[in-house]
């Protein structure tokens, strides 16, 4: 279990066959909800195995958490693509692998625009395996990819609407295909954004996912 600013995130909850339905999970929720502090079952800060609670495959354990008075904060899909039609190796006009140097100028405005979580990836992971997008001289974009791994990727809210997360996107893919890999693959995506962008780029959906929350009256 992972507290952060009084909300507590579940990292794992089971219950031993032999002791189900009787009543243990929920008073193992229930213990969670006495604490007075806002709960979520879902990703919290830091890496996750899993995003949420897979529907498909335990919607008994949606069905306790809703009973007690959780409700859905966010949607969440897996999905993959093959690389079939990605010509390896090809990228986009303007991005590239970061020099050392233009690994330590991405971290500020990525991190300002998507969080700590992101700054960490630029920071750490090696320079082969992020893509940088530069546009008019500044850097509105960067993307992360670890074997069939899909992400991190962003581009700035104030530089939308133009395309240049498609090009940064097949990019990515393109690097990947080069490594040998005949797929990709992200666990996390919202579904609004999933049928905006990922759906018309080639991607399908394999897992959903929900986060549900518990706020104390």
């Amino acid at each position: 279990m992972t507290l952060t600013t009084k909300v507590v995130f579940p990292t794992a909850l089971t219950v031993s066959a032999e002791f189900r339905r009787q009543g243990v999970g929920k008073s193992l929720i229930a213990h969670l909800i006495n604490q007075k502090l806002r709960v979520q079952v879902g990703a919290g800060p830091g890496s996750y195995l899993f995003p949420g609670i897979d529907i498909a495959r335990y919607a008994p354990a949606v069905a306790l958490f809703e009973s007690l008075g959780f409700t859905e904060k966010l949607a969440i899909v897996s999905m993959d693509r093959n690389l079939d039609d990605i010509v390896a190796g090809q990228l986009g006009d303007g991005v590239r692998v970061p020099t050392e140097e233009e690994r330590a100028l991405l971290v500020e405005p990525m991190t300002s625009e998507f969080g700590e979580g992101w700054g960490e990836v630029i920071r750490s992971a090696p320079l082969d395996r992020l893509l940088l997008l530069e546009v008019e001289g500044n850097f509105v974009g960067f993307s992360h990819w670890n074997g069939e791994r899909f992400g991190p990727i962003g581009v700035l809210r104030s530089m939308r609407g133009r395309k240049l997360g498609d090009r940064l996107t097949f990019s990515m893919l393109a690097r990947q295909k080069a490594a040998g890999h005949n797929r990709a693959f992200f666990m996390w995506s919202s579904v609004g954004l999933a049928q905006k962008f990922y759906e018309p780029l080639g991607f399908q959906t394999r897992r959903r996912f929900t986060v549900l929350e518990f706020t104390p009256e």
